[in-house]
């Protein structure tokens, strides 16, 4: 064929082929010869509108040569047809070409195109021939980036290129050695063979994810990080076997994101032309899934998928399993869908725990779940049935007994593609609940009739008992829908009110823009008629119209008559009394009383459409709150409209309402804006303020104008006026400024169940103050400072924050040894993560302290970790020991980290104590010296060694350990050991011990304190405070001391069980008035710590006792300890002696500070005749007036009258003997200066007296 000659005058393309209208003019001509023959083909166009344009095209082919010549070219200026393809009008030129020379089919081709800043092209083949075939080398760049279109844009933000290596066998096989794919969004290589002869394929793929704003691009909010595909395949395009996987560290979508993908995909014997897949299988991972819902989160781990199934020879699809499992959830099934579009198909899902899904509930939950589905029929017409059990479960405003131990819902029913549907029945039942129901329609219009039974209404509300059973149907049509509810209660009872029955009917009719209602309740409860019947209209929410209503229980009286209500006009009347509210406390669950009055009658004074409400109520209680009286009145117009109102309400002698006693507000407004002002005040407290509160569209705003009072004569109230927002959930605080407690606190932001952004800026609030108003006089000292920012959920805030405690102490004599304290710091919370971080100081101790912790979901175990660092001065703790421990003294050097992990302790880190210092002044006893370490291991702290070195001669070593173990709590495993301490240093005992004790138990179980202790030494000073007075006690009677403080002694600690030996070999010795002797033995101490006993005691080895001048030889003596919870020795010693012909036995008895002296005889004599004996060898009736004298002062010295010298024993302790003797006595007294009184006294005293006087030379 030959075309000579080809011109178009104009030829017009309109805008929706080509983007732009233009006109175009064209020419040209051809000549066809075939394939041997010569070819050759000219195009040439040009615009002839106001635009510039052309395009040219030169190709020729000599068929006999093999020679192929090939060129093109085009060129437009703005506005081209090209440039507005790429959404680019603006572009001001664009242009490219190609050319082609092959002979034999080998040669070279290029192309460019030339853009500017939208679209650059350049790209080569080169074709060669050799002995393996032809081979074919393609190179390609494409530049560009600034177009309109965001996918392109993408994906052209970097150079894109392509290059291949493509060897075509003499055979005809071909084989893609390698082609490489390199772009914004990835880079990809591919090799393989096909054989076209067998149709034999091999073929491998592999991409990198590079940039994610492509994928960003074609989907908003898409986002990916280190994605990997790879895919072989391999057979013949009949059957291929193949296997595909992906791999991803990230993958975000708009509603859902997951991490840690890794899933491959196989299939076997696939005919992807017939569209066979006979086998196929995909596994799978997913570290996390994360679903985004309405600004909420659902996170599932460990999400592990496996699917496999295929296409029958029958030609029926199958899935021979369906597994999909995390750490929240687990699904299971199988199905087949047959040629004929049958469908069977079993899914089953299990929800162990159902609270992991609260955080995009709009209500938590608790439980586990099962469902199972199962779907039958066809796809025209499938049938499915559910069979749903919930164990344990817990919904928010469900009554819990309705759900436990299991709710289980089993239901079946259809529906076809023309919205017929059918419910066959579906039953819901528990221990407490029962209810089934059937029906049929299509679409919106049907039947469905229900039955619920309650059998045991207790189980609901623990104030009801008897049974409910309601019959509910309802019927739907295009035009109207009815309701018709029949229930009846039996055998019941409120709060312990009988309600011998009860039964409701009620019918409800719902049009298009009209609703009418019937309702018939009757009754009796403790006897009394319960009765109410009514018919209710309401058209459009134009008009309400109540003909009748009348109810009645007891004195209870509701009427109602010809109340009809419309925009324009109002007529008629509404009553209720309650001559006693305690008749309806069965109805509201609280305790009511007193009278009640409500009236509300049309205004026929006002303008029409008014209505006015009154309210009086006297003696008014509710539970622990109440009001004398209670006068509202209001006037309401246009109830169905804007309600437009003014009203008052006056409240006196207020019981139980934070304290006030009268509350007096005002009101005035209409649905769009409300103004009120209130007063209130009562004992201590005066509060009054207004605000108002308007619509903005969908916004409410509410201005608090003022608010200001007083609280135990403290006065706070905002600084200004303060303006609250409120559209949906979210409310914006704007300028909230409150001035309390000497400070103020200040809150702006927006408060928002999904997204919250609030600070709040506590300025210089005084402790004490905060204290008081918050309900109690605290006697503390200091201010706080804080500020506080709360971001995003309220569910899942994130919060952040400081704050500065400044001077603060409590003013107690319990604390006062503990100074001023600043304690700074930083708060924080994420993910529900709380942290926190503290800087205190108290005189010269410095503690840093940190808190991590997992706030805990409902009933589980909270995470957390508590580190402390820093010296402590002990002395600090003087006060809060008490007086029985004084001079507390030293430091420790605290570093310890605390942890629980799901309710178990442990803990790692040191505290060494350093030169600690104490007395017990009562036992005088000192400890000094003090150093040691506390060690926290895992779950134990161990004492490993606390030595104060210097107690008296000896010392004192403490060590051991307690295990931190929640199934026992604080069990205890310590020792003790003393060597040569002097632990007891008063004036009745001086006591040195070697010991070695343990502690060991719990304080759970109880604990035990057993162990050897001996004593090294010891001296028992009898008598000492013989004669001291005691004081007389005065009474007192305490002023303005308040009410008497509530008992908060908790329960009484376990005793300690005792098992300790004691032993005292020698160095006990018992000394004073006389005595003189020395005891040892052994002692054991058993029983509690509560209820002690003492077996054994000490025996007299040695010793004398001196009564009135004479030397008594013990006969026999012990000491012993009535009672092992206080040190007092008890003495029981019997010395001996002759006088003249009488034997004198002396019992010296009783505690050793107040030892009782006993004379007896042998023969039997007065106490006198016993004392003139010893003395004098003789009867009192021989003795001469020098005698009797003596004899006079020997009893007053045994009466307690006399001195009884210690200056022998003080001697005695001071050189360190044992004993000090002597039977003779000087006494020397100066008269004057070298000029003294000398004389002796004793049994070997020649009795002398004289002076002597002295010359210094």
């Amino acid at each position: 064929m030959t075309v000579e000659r080809l011109e178009i005058g104009e030829l017009w393309l309109g805008s929706p082929l080509a983007g732009v209208a233009s006109r175009w003019r064209i020419n040209g001509h051809a000549q066809l010869k075939g394939l041997d023959g010569v070819n050759s083909l000219s195009l040439n166009a040009s615009r002839n509108d106001d635009r510039t344009g052309r395009v040219l095209l030169d190709a020729s082919y000599d068929g006999r040569r093999g020679v192929l010549n090939a060129r093109g070219e085009f060129e437009e200026g703005e506005g081209g047809i090209v440039a507005t393809l790429l959404g680019r009008p603006d572009l001001p030129s664009i242009a490219g070409g190609f050319r082609a020379q092959l002979t034999d089919l080998v040669g070279d081709a290029h192309l460019s195109v030339e853009g500017g800043d939208v679209l650059g092209i350049t790209g080569t083949v080169r074709i060669r021939s050799n002995d393996a075939g032809r081979q074919v080398a393609l190179a390609l760049q494409v530049t560009g980036g600034q177009i309109p279109d965001p996918v392109w844009k993408a994906a052209l933000a970097q150079p894109a290129s392509v290059q291949a290596d493509i060897l075509i066998e003499p055979a005809g096989a071909i084989a893609v050695r390698a082609l490489r794919l390199k772009a914004a969004p990835l880079e990809a290589t591919a090799s393989g063979r096909f054989v076209p002869t067998d149709k034999r394929l091999q073929l491998r793929l592999s991409a990198i994810g590079g940039d994610a704003a492509v994928l960003a691009a074609i989907v908003p909010g898409a986002t990916w990080r280190d994605v990997r595909f790879d895919m072989e395949a391999a057979g013949t395009m009949t059957a291929i076997d193949g296997t595909l996987s992906l791999r991803a560290a990230d993958v975000a979508l708009a509603e859902a994101s997951t991490r840690e993908l890794a899933l491959t995909a196989t299939v076997r014997e696939a005919n992807p032309a017939a569209g066979v897949w006979p086998r196929g299988e995909l596994r799978g991972t997913l570290g996390e899934v994360v679903w985004h819902a309405a600004r909420r989160e659902l996170a599932a781990r460990d999400v592990r998928v496996a699917v496999a199934g295929g296409q029958e020879s029958s030609g029926a699809i199958g899935l021979t399993s369906f597994d999909l499992a995390s750490s929240q959830f687990s699904v299971a099934g199988t199905g087949t869908l047959t040629t004929d579009g049958g469908v069977l198909a079993n899914v089953m899902i299990e929800v162990p725990d159902m609270s992991a899904f609260n955080p995009i509930m709009t209500s938590p939950v608790a439980g586990s779940a099962q469902v199972k589905l199962r779907l039958t029929g066809t796809r025209a017409e499938p049938v499915l049935a559910v069979d749903a059990t919930l164990r344990d479960g817990i919904v928010q405003n469900v009554p819990h007994v309705l759900l436990a131990p299991e709710l289980r819902l089993s239901a079946s029913g259809s529906i076809d593609r023309q919205q017929r549907w059918r419910l066959e029945w579906a039953t819901i039942a528990s221990d407490a609940i029962s209810a089934t129901a059937r029906g049929a329609g299509a679409g919106g219009n049907g039947t469905l009739d229900a039955i619920i039974m309650l059998p045991r209404l207790g189980a609901v509300d623990r104030r009801l008992s008897g049974t409910l059973r309601s019959d509910i149907h309802v019927q739907s049509s295009d035009e109207r829908s009815t309701v018709s509810l029949r229930a009846a209660i039996a055998q019941a009872k409120v709060d312990g009110t009988n309600l011998e029955r009860l039964t409701l009917d009620a019918d409800l009719v719902l049009g298009a823009d009209q609703v009418d209602a019937t309702l018939q309740l009757d009754g009796s409860s403790a006897g009394q008629q319960l009765r109410a019947s009514g018919r209710i209209s309401a058209v459009g929410g134009e008009r309400l119209l109540i003909s009748e209503f009348n109810g009645a229980l007891g004195g209870t009286n509701l009427t109602i008559r010809d109340l009809a209500v419309d925009r324009t006009t109002a007529r008629g009347s509404a009553r209720l009394l309650v001559e006693d509210l305690k008749q309806l406390s069965m109805l509201t669950g609280q305790p009511l009383a007193g009278r009640l009055e409500v009236d509300i009658v049309s205004d026929n004074v006002a303008s029409a459409g008014k209505l006015k409400l009154g309210i009086r109520g006297t003696g008014l209680a509710l539970a622990d709150s109440g009001a004398d009286t209670l006068t509202a009145d209001a006037t309401i117009g246009d109830p169905l409209g804007d309600a437009t109102f003014e009203a008052s309400i006056m409240a006196h002698r207020l019981r139980g309402v934070a304290g006030l006693g009268t509350l007096s507000v005002r009101a005035s407004g209409d649905w769009n804006a409300i103004a009120a002002s209130a007063e209130a005040s009562g004992p201590g407290v005066i509060l009054n303020g207004a605000l108002t509160v308007r619509r903005d569209g969908r916004e409410a705003i509410a201005d608090i104008v003022s608010l200001r009072g007083t609280y135990a004569g403290r006065p706070f109230g905002l600084a200004g006026a303060t303006r609250l927002r409120q559209s949906g959930e979210r409310i914006t605080v704007e300028g909230l400024r409150l001035n309390v407690a000497g400070g103020s606190i200040r809150v702006a932001g927006t408060i928002d169940a999904a997204n919250s952004e609030l600070s709040v800026d506590v300025v210089a609030l005084k402790l004490a103050e905060l204290a008081a108003l918050v309900g109690g006089e605290a006697p503390l000292d200091g201010t706080v400072q804080a500020q506080l920012q709360v971001r995003g959920a309220l569910a899942n805030p994130e919060i952040a924050g400081t704050y500065t405690v400044r001077d603060a102490r409590l003013r107690s004599m319990t604390v006062a040894s503990i100074p001023a304290a600043l304690l700074t710091g930083k708060v924080a919370m994420r993910e529900r993560v709380l942290s926190a971080d503290a800087r205190l100081a108290a005189g010269t101790s410095r503690l840093a302290i940190g808190i991590t912790g997992q706030l805990p979901s409902r009933g589980a175990l909270p995470d957390g970790q508590l580190t402390v660092v820093g010296p402590i001065d002990l002395v600090i703790f003087a006060s809060l020991i008490g007086p029985d421990i004084q001079l507390l003294a030293g430091r420790a050097l605290v570093d310890v980290a605390l942890a629980v992990r799901r309710g178990r302790p442990t803990g790692t880190g040191t505290m060494r104590l350093e030169d600690v210092r104490l007395s017990v002044p009562r036992e005088g006893m000192i400890l000094s010296k003090g150093n040691g370490t506390i060690r926290m291991a895992g779950e134990r702290i161990v004492v490993e060694r606390v030595d104060f070195p210097a107690v008296g001669k000896g010392d004192v070593v403490v060590g051991g350990e307690v295990q931190l173990d929640p199934n026992l709590p604080l069990a205890i495993d310590l020792w003790l050991k003393t060597r040569n301490a002097r632990l007891m240093t008063r004036r009745d005992l001086i006591v040195d011990l070697t010991s070695s004790l343990r502690l060991h138990g719990s304080l759970a179980d109880g604990l035990t304190a057993e162990g050897q202790i001996q004593i090294d030494r010891a001296e028992i000073n009898a008598a000492v405070g013989t004669g001291a007075k005691s004081v007389a006690s005065v009474p007192v009677r305490e002023v303005g001391a308040g009410a008497p403080k509530k008992d908060r002694t908790g329960s009484p600690a376990r005793p300690l069980a005792l098992d300790l030996k004691v032993s005292a070999p020698r160095g006990v010795f018992v000394r004073g008035q006389g005595l003189d002797a020395e005891v040892g033995g052994e002692l054991a101490v058993k029983g509690t710590s509560a209820n002690p006993s003492v077996v054994g005691g000490l025996k007299m080895r040695r010793g004398s006792y001196s009564l009135l001048g004479r030397n008594l030889t013990f006969s026999r003596g012990a000491v012993t300890l009535a009672n092992a919870d206080r040190i007092a020795p008890i003495l029981d010693l019997e010395p001996t002696t002759r006088g003249g012909n009488v034997t004198v036995v002396v019992k010296v008895t009783g505690p050793a500070s107040e030892p009782k002296i006993e004379l007896r005889s042998s023969p039997m004599l007065p106490q006198d005749e016993i004392i003139a004996q010893l003395l004098f060898g003789k009867g009192t009736a021989r003795l001469g007036p020098t005698e009797l004298g003596q004899l006079m002062a020997a009893v007053g010295e045994l009466s307690g009258i006399g001195p009884s010298g210690s200056s022998p024993g003080f001697i005695r302790r001071a050189l360190g003997l044992n004993g000090l003797g002597g039977g003779r006595g000087a006494v020397q007294i100066e008269i004057l200066p070298r000029v003294k009184l000398d004389a002796d006294i004793g049994i070997n005293s020649t009795g002398r007296a004289g002076l002597a006087w002295e010359y210094d030379y």
